[in-house]
């Protein structure tokens, strides 16, 4: 997501998008653009937790991404692919 577009709008629609193959509706973006918000500030108050989410597993963080930004932006990755929608497609 943080690779599409410079606007945090522009992320959301694009991973939504991604895992549901639709456009998300005005409030499925307004809860979107919430989630976001909520892990920023968090993150950007918690280095540490930011730093441990970011470096589970075998890929390694992008140096050119802020450590907040790349943990907020997986706690909506994260959301999104555990939407019924994304695990239920017909």
């Amino acid at each position: 997501m943080l690779r599409h577009g410079n606007d945090p709008i522009q992320r959301l629609d694009y991973g939504f998008e991604w895992v549901t193959a639709r456009h998300p509706s005005a409030r499925e973006k307004s809860v979107l653009k919430n989630v976001l918000q909520k892990h920023l500030a968090r993150y950007e108050h918690d280095n540490e937790a930011a730093e441990k989410l970011i470096t589970v597993g075998e890929s390694t963080p992008a140096k050119d991404v802020k450590p907040s930004d790349l943990a907020a932006y997986t706690m909506v990755a994260s959301l999104l692919l555990n939407l019924d929608e994304t695990l239920n497609k017909n």
